[in-house]
């Protein structure tokens, strides 16, 4: 299995998803990063300390210049660097960052595709981004995990707003008929009731 560096737009995409679904309603993505800071302590040392996890929050948020989205995007590019340097010890080029990383800012794009009902491309950019960062040490334990995670319930809340009344079907659910064997059998039927000369 191979590892690379996730480009930086493909973090930025992710982040910026992150930051804009965690501050909708009455929560905040502190709120949220707080969450996955608690959850990656719980699973790696059993901790359930859940006002270290907001202090930790608080502190780091504040190191990143106060945005929820810059912390977010250094802890998504913390695993992929740790995951390169996990497989491929040494080489210090395949965990190279450039300006791209340093210099990067929220996407305006993906404010867009969640208007516009397109958060399916997010979909793709973090199964990719996780098979890039599963390469490191305990990644199951880690912040960057649980951002995924969270990522990853946001996106199937989007998809269950966009099914409207078909994303409440339940145990009893009936399937409809395929329309496409419907058509073929009238399709069918019109052929066979035709006269034969």
């Amino acid at each position: 299995m191979s590892c690379y560096l996730s480009s930086a737009d493909a973090i930025n995409a992710l982040a910026t998803y992150w930051q804009t679904m965690a501050d909708r309603g009455c929560n905040t993505a502190e709120q949220s990063l707080t969450r996955a800071i608690f959850h990656a302590e719980r699973a790696e040392t059993g901790s359930d300390d859940f006002s270290a996890a907001s202090e930790s929050a608080r502190l780091f948020i504040r190191t990143e210049s106060g945005s929820a989205w810059s912390a977010a995007f250094s802890l998504l590019l913390a695993a992929n660097v740790h995951a390169v340097e996990c497989r491929y010890p040494g080489d210090s080029e395949m965990s190279e960052t450039g300006a791209e990383y340093s210099n990067a800012a929220p996407l305006s794009i993906i404010q867009y595709w969640i208007q516009t009902k397109q958060t399916g491309k997010i979909v793709g950019i973090l199964n990719s981004f996780e098979y890039q960062a599963c390469e490191g040490d305990n990644w199951q334990e880690s912040t960057a995990f649980q951002i995924c995670e969270q990522i990853r319930r946001f996106l199937l809340n989007d998809m269950l707003k966009s099914a409207g009344d078909d994303c409440n079907l339940s145990a009893s659910f009936e399937a409809p008929e395929d329309p496409r064997e419907t058509h073929m059998n009238r399709v069918l039927a019109d052929i066979n009731s035709r006269a034969v000369k």
